[in-house]
């Protein structure tokens, strides 16, 4: 087999023909042995580990989340930027790994899994990340023209509502219709629908906070001393948002006074 054959249906496709045929005994061990790589280097968790260089666990600071965007918010761009390329490189080799044994349908269950163990780390008390990340590396290692797309996607509904966490649950939302609109349909509709849906599900409490108007947003360009300090007068109250003192976050200040939605401390008027 040339290595495009290989690529596309795996090497394990010559020997077992109908390794592809949902159902067939080939098929569920083709399943079981990338669900089980995928996991195993899915909980490898790379926010956890580089935030435990800093004395602390980035899931008890900040939102939570032990993900990129928690990890720039709490310790800075370098250390976001490491969790990325750590967590992109860990479901990178998962997925090229399970492609070239069982082909396109094998990258896209070990991306499934690949999420799975980033959300849920047999390592780390099965309390991750939301998965944004491990997506994306299945986008590459299956449907690259795609994962541009969404990309693209993503990078309009930042800027216009500079919110991560929305424009993540948006992307995954519109993610299985561009697949069906580029590749048609196919298995793989099954697949990427299963594993943007769970990303949307891990994204559950982000959802409520969206409602309600308390989600924090990121400032996108250079800061100015008025985006720290941003005060809008209403009839019948004052309205600002302040940094909360304990992790970083925004915290939406009415009366003088506020809770922060991450960690729970109480922020004054001035931040206090």
């Amino acid at each position: 087999m040339t290595f495009s054959e290989i690529w596309s249906l795996g090497y394990f496709f010559e020997k077992y023909p109908n390794i592809h045929t949902i159902g067939s005994k080939p098929w569920v061990v083709a399943v079981l042995i990338c669900a089980v790589i995928a996991y195993l280097l899915g909980s490898i968790n790379c926010g956890v580990l580089i935030s435990r260089m800093y004395g602390k666990d980035i899931r008890n600071v900040g939102s939570g989340n032990a993900g990129a965007t928690n990890m720039t918010r709490t310790f800075g761009k370098k250390a976001g930027a490491f969790t990325f390329v750590g967590d992109f490189a860990k479901a990178s080799v998962a997925l090229a790994a399970c492609r070239l044994m069982f082909g396109l349908e094998g990258a896209f269950v070990a991306g499934i899994f690949c999420i799975v163990g980033h959300a849920y780390p047999l390592y780390f008390k099965f309390k991750g990340g939301k998965g944004v990340v491990c997506i994306a590396a299945m986008g590459l290692f299956t449907t690259p023209l795609v994962l541009v797309i969404m990309l693209a996607i993503f990078a309009v509904i930042l800027f216009g509502f500079k919110m991560v966490s929305f424009a993540s649950i948006m992307t995954m939302i519109i993610y299985p219709y561009v697949l069906f609109q580029l590749e048609g349909y196919g298995p793989w509709i099954l697949y990427a629908s299963i594993a943007a849906l769970f990303v949307v599900f891990l994204h559950r409490k982000n959802i409520v906070r969206i409602f309600n108007h308390t989600e924090s947003k990121i400032s996108l360009g250079k800061k100015s001393k008025a985006s720290d300090t941003k005060a809008v007068n209403t009839e019948k109250q004052k309205i600002s948002v302040e940094k909360c003192s304990g992790c970083g976050a925004d915290v939406v200040i009415e009366n003088g006074i506020g809770e922060c939605t991450y960690c729970g401390k109480k922020v004054n008027k001035g931040g206090n």
